[in-house]
């Protein structure tokens, strides 16, 4: 459920019986604040509110999840690199009750990636490799080896299947693999299309990376993180592991079926580079927002992450909130969720870690994003939303599907028969559908309701409208 916008106006009103000077006075207040405020804030989209407006409203939110113990974890947001709001829900063990603190270490899963990422693009500036360095440089005996590039791997291009996706995967993952073992894996992973010529997300691109990172420094890859980020930042709180098992200051994971219910860590062997690092929410929000001003890499390398081929980023994604672009990952690992994105506009970042959710927390990032930068959007009755309510078939030969509903007089999107997402109004029978890991969805709906025309990225669909809209089964 998005976030209702609540809109906070303080007024004073003057008697025009007032002495002349005050006018003056307050005229001139006025104004300074104004200019203050331009200076301030570039773009008058920046954000509806005041920072502490904003505070109190991110913090009605998060109280709603402390309330209903449907989230456990940390959020930290960023302004000009200082803190904006820092907060921290529930238990970090929850048998012993120990809360989750703002020195709570977290697993960040697949955000590790932006940190190996940045680690390539660093050996890349001293010049101990480049993007059209092959695989084959460093495992000769790897299928494709000589067509495969450091830039493949970066950008999900390599072709070879995921690892994590094989069964075998289970057989491991709590107990740990030696990396000669995992690369035998790697080796015999199928590939689904030759390197460059297609995108598939895999993790076996990311151990390979942090692999050609340990040949290249003759370094673990611990040690090339904390020699390279962690210690030249500050970040004390974040590692990749070489322990075993859990330590005191991490959090246990959970997942809820009628109780919270711990759940097995998955050892950081099998997700090494890819998915395995721990941190602090604070200690992410300040390596995104270190990474994303060109302090960790250049500027030119900061680029090439972020730049977007076939829906993938080098290391960063391209992330799309309130009409806002920003670039950063998310991740999940067992029960631990996470997620870091840097909005250039008003140089907001943002770090939600999480050890238990029920919701999400791509979403919960989306509601505070929507809190802080406002949504432009267009009034619209429940009459008017109910023209478009109905089941759409698309007119090529897919059998695909759009419904839409109106729930609580706003229409809305039915995903898979499971998932409603509101669709924010934005004039002239166009509605946009804004998701935190992907390109946004506009939907543009004719005037009678009868069709309607998606758009997404280069995508374009037309749909018929052939029943009803109905509540999913």
């Amino acid at each position: 459920m998005l976030l209702k916008e609540l809109f906070l106006f303080s007024k004073r009103t003057i008697s025009l019986a007032e002495d002349i000077t005050l006018t003056r006075i307050l005229f001139l207040s006025l104004l300074l604040i104004f200019i203050v405020g331009c200076d301030d804030n570039q773009s008058q989209k920046t954000s509806v509110y005041s920072s502490a407006n904003f505070i109190a409203q991110a913090n009605v939110l998060l109280d709603e999840y402390q309330s209903e113990s449907t989230f456990m974890g940390s959020v930290v947001i960023l302004k000009n690199g200082d803190p904006l709001l820092a907060r921290t829900i529930g238990y970090a063990n929850v048998s012993q009750r120990i809360f989750n603190s703002e020195s709570t270490q977290y697993r960040i899963g697949s955000v590790s990636k932006s940190y190996t990422a940045a680690l390539i693009f660093q050996a890349i500036e001293q010049e101990k490799l480049s993007l059209d360095t092959k695989l084959v440089e460093f495992f000769p005996n790897f299928p494709e080896a000589e067509r495969i590039t450091i830039e493949h791997l970066l950008q999900h291009r390599s072709g070879i299947a995921s690892y994590t996706k094989d069964p075998s995967f289970w057989e491991y993952h709590t107990v740990g693999i030696s990396k000669s073992e995992l690369l035998s894996r790697v080796s015999n992973m199928p590939h689904g299309f030759a390197p460059g010529s297609g995108a598939e997300y895999s993790n076996s691109n990311y151990f390979l990376l942090a692999c050609i990172l340990e040949l290249i420094y003759n370094q673990s890859y611990s040690e090339v993180l904390r020699q390279q980020i962690t210690t030249p930042f500050n970040f004390a709180n974040t590692a990749h592991p070489e322990w075993p098992n859990i330590r005191a200051e991490e959090a246990l994971s959970y997942q809820f079926s009628a109780s919270w219910s711990e759940l097995p860590n998955t050892h950081f062997s099998a997700s090494f580079g890819a998915g395995s690092l721990v941190t602090t929410a604070s200690d992410l929000a300040n390596f995104m927002h270190q990474l994303s001003t060109g302090n960790i890499v250049s500027e030119a390398s900061l680029r090439l992450m972020q730049s977007q081929k076939n829906g993938f980023g080098m290391g960063l994604e391209l992330i799309s909130v309130a009409e806002q672009e920003g670039y950063g990952h998310g991740g999940k690992i067992d029960g631990y969720e996470a997620v870091a994105v840097h909005f250039a506009e008003g140089d907001i970042t943002l770090a939600i870690t999480a050890n238990a959710t029920t919701e999400n927390v791509k979403a919960i990032a989306v509601k505070l994003v929507k809190t802080y930068f406002g949504e432009n959007k267009e009034p619209i009755t429940e009459k008017e939303a109910s023209v478009y309510a109905g089941v759409y078939d698309a007119t090529d030969s897919s059998s695909e599907k759009l419904v839409f509903i109106v729930e609580e007089g706003e229409l809305t999107l039915v995903i898979m028969n499971e998932f409603k997402e509101r669709l924010i109004y934005k004039g002239n029978g166009r509605f946009l559908f804004e998701q935190l890991h992907a390109a946004p969805m506009m939907f543009a709906f004719s005037s009678d309701g009868q069709t309607v025309t998606q758009t997404q990225g280069n995508y374009e669909g037309t749909y018929v409208r052939q029943a009803t809209a109905h509540e999913p089964d």
